[in-house]
């Protein structure tokens, strides 16, 4: 099980530092965000801009971009590798209190990626998983 989980890490490792064919830079819609009130809300317009996320895996670190905005009353949100910029979309954005959670594609061959980040002032800690690998992430907004 171990080795399992070492070798799902290794490989992910892989996929995140691996270029990825240009895709459309385009955000699909992401559903409203049903713990939110709408774009006043004091939580969900604090996340409105840019984060760059550090992810601690086996093989070493790696980092990019949680890009997040509001279109109407919806929160929308999306992911950029820092390695080649491939832009994903979160799919099933929730924002509860202290905590976001989404999950996006990772386009390649480990489906879905889920993120649970938790704010410590101005900035998060959390966790992506991939499969049974759990990998620590760090959050904090690029104008601090």
């Amino acid at each position: 099980m171990l080795v399992k989980s070492i070798a799902r890490a290794f490989a992910l490792v892989a996929l995140i530092l691996t270029p990825l064919a240009a895709r459309a830079q385009e955000t699909p819609a992401v559903p409203r965000v049903p713990p939110c009130d709408g774009p006043d809300d004091e939580t969900m317009m604090a996340l409105v801009g840019q984060w760059r996320y550090a992810l601690d895996t086996p093989g070493g670190g790696s980092g990019g971009y949680y890009v997040f905005r509001v279109d109407g009353d919806t929160l929308r949100g999306e992911v950029r590798r820092e390695l080649d910029g491939a832009g994903r979309p979160m799919e099933s954005l929730r924002v509860d209190g202290d905590t976001v959670t989404f999950e996006y594609a990772s386009g390649g061959n480990y489906g879905r990626l889920a993120v649970a980040l938790t704010r410590t002032g101005r900035a998060f800690t959390g966790t992506l998983v991939v499969g049974e690998t759990s990998l620590p992430l760090t959050v904090a907004r690029l104008d601090d």
